[in-house]
């Protein structure tokens, strides 16, 4: 429609659930990702605005920041509290980040679901009515 030299990029999100989920009723693989296609109708004028900001630990509104990522991106870790006392410690390979869920409110045909755990325990929980 644009053309390729109007191709501005390809943004990938990955999701925690998908369609094709037996949870919904199909039986086909699940998709766990979702994409943009970011096209410009003329390139040369596409504004672009930044939505991170930086932050330092230890400044208002990091409190949640408490875990780290290899730069490799293999390994998730708490930090230590040597870390989060002094974020100077914290080794240029190891990125900090804070985790959050992504969910949607969703109406549920039955309020409590139970689930048995080892034979003996069971507990009713209510909701199941999140989904992400």
């Amino acid at each position: 429609m644009f053309g390729s030299e109007n191709f501005c990029g390809l943004i990938q999100f990955q999701k925690t659930s998908g369609a094709g989920s037996p949870a919904i009723g199909t039986d086909v693989i699940a998709s766990v990702v979702d994409y943009v296609i970011w096209y410009a109708k003329d390139l040369p004028r596409v504004k672009y605005r930044q939505i991170y900001t930086w932050k330092s630990l230890g400044e208002e509104g990091t409190t949640q920041y408490v875990n780290a990522r290899s730069t490799d991106q293999e390994v998730d870790r708490r930090l230590t509290r040597e870390e989060l006392g002094d974020p100077t410690t914290i080794s240029t390979e190891w990125r900090v980040f804070a985790s959050d869920n992504l969910t949607i409110s969703l109406l549920v045909k039955q309020p409590f679901l139970s689930i048995k755990l080892k034979d003996s325990l069971s507990i009713l929980a209510r909701g199941a009515g999140k989904q992400t």
